[in-house]
């Protein structure tokens, strides 16, 4: 919703030269046409509504083609608005990885679709409303879904006191441990880094091949040599912090063992293995 000034100014256009643009509605909500909506009701005018459900097989992509471009959605809010997408599509009869087809549509990484619908099925309202209002980041909410809607409640409110252990140490809250759920979620923490190396390595393509040009002055070509070698430098590193196991140490709340990151990359996973 636009703010009140900006719906103002369309109620008194409305009021002037009436409402031109139809309110789209689906399934008998709008679709299309909130704020024309909201400023027919300030204007006192019975606002023209047109249901397009017959017309529009897939609502999301409708709304994205007539808004994505000209609605200054925030990252969190086009996130949680895919979620919602990826949820719409399991009721659909389409194959494929619905969330790769959200991530596409709203131009966002998968991984972040995944956050967002983590957030959207297990965070409380409250969390969820600080997400879109951008108070809370992704990272941040998704961290509250290992707690239950009540212990996020008091972790907002500053209320919150963590059970002890004997030694006074805090139980992490874990919500499986199942193999399955935690292979899932070390697959999960791979992927940017597996999209992060793709990408380094179609761009060393590229750079190799404006190498292999001929009839380029020695200068240039020793730029490119260079950035060559960067690339092959930031291989190594993302190579170096692509996760391969949660750090059993902490429960995966972080310690000077993973960097206090909670998982641990291919070289400290195989240390550890090596020492047991």
């Amino acid at each position: 919703m636009c703010p009140l000034q900006e719906l103002d100014r369309i109620a008194k256009s409305i009021k002037e030269v009436g409402q031109l643009v139809p309110i789209k509605m689906y399934e008998a909500q709008i679709l299309d046409g909130r704020n024309r909506f909201a400023a027919c009701q300030i204007a006192d005018v019975e606002p023209t509504l047109e249901d397009i459900t017959d017309s529009v097989p897939d609502p999301y992509v409708y709304v994205m083609a007539m808004n994505g471009d000209r609605r200054h959605l925030t990252h969190n809010q086009l996130a949680l608005a895919a979620a919602e997408y990826s949820r719409y599509l399991e009721r659909t009869e389409m194959n494929g990885r619905k969330r790769d087809v959200a991530a596409k549509l709203f131009d966002i990484g998968a991984r972040t679709v995944g956050y967002a619908r983590r957030i959207a099925d297990e965070a409380c309202p409250e969390v969820v409303s600080r997400v879109e209002s951008g108070e809370m980041t992704l990272v941040e909410a998704d961290k509250m879904c290992k707690y239950p809607h009540e212990d996020q409640q008091k972790i907002l409110n500053g209320t919150y006191e963590p059970k002890k252990r004997a030694e006074g140490r805090e139980v992490a809250p874990t919500k499986t441990t199942d193999k399955g759920s935690v292979r899932s979620q070390i697959i999960e923490l791979q992927e940017p880094y597996r999209n992060m190396r793709g990408a380094l390595r179609r761009f060393k393509m590229i750079i190799t091949q404006e190498i292999q040009k001929p009839k380029i002055g020695m200068h240039v070509k020793t730029n490119r040599n260079r950035l060559s070698a960067a690339v092959e430098e930031l291989l190594s590193c993302v190579d170096s912090l692509t996760p391969a196991g949660f750090c059993v140490t902490c429960s995966r709340k972080g310690c000077d063992l993973c960097n206090h990151s909670g998982f641990l990359t291919k070289s400290q996973y195989e240390r550890m293995k090596a020492e047991e």
